[in-house]
């Protein structure tokens, strides 16, 4: 987080950076901001904050599905269907569906006001 928040990396402007070391201070430590730096807090808008923490919240389930290996996401699409928040899983990825990826799910649909759900 704190070479994200601190890099100088080009086109990206104070609050571009403060957003990426948002999304991956939650991606890696959680939802929750109990350990996020009060300086980096100070500089992020509450809409800021909400935004990342869901980009954070997919990230997580992202990497529940692939362990960062290419070419998986496209196999497991990712939808809002009316009030839910749908995960398919199908074929070798169907082992998948656990109880980790379902938390993780809830917690990511809650975020955006929807309830889970895994479809296998």
């Amino acid at each position: 987080m704190n070479i994200i928040a601190n890099g100088a990396f080009v086109a990206v402007d104070h609050p571009g950076r403060a957003y990426l070391a948002l999304a991956v201070f939650f991606r890696h430590a959680g939802l929750n901001e109990e350990e996020l730096s009060p300086r980096l807090r100070e500089l992020a808008s509450t809409r800021m904050l909400d935004r990342a923490r869901v980009l954070g919240a997919a990230m997580r389930v992202a990497y529940m599905l692939t362990a960062g290996e290419s070419g998986v996401l496209p196999k497991a699409p990712l939808a809002v269907k009316g009030d839910r928040l749908v995960l398919t899983l199908r074929g070798k990825l169907r082992g998948l569906a656990g109880e980790r990826l379902a938390r993780r799910m809830r917690a990511l649909a809650r975020l955006i006001g929807r309830e889970a759900a895994i479809e296998v």
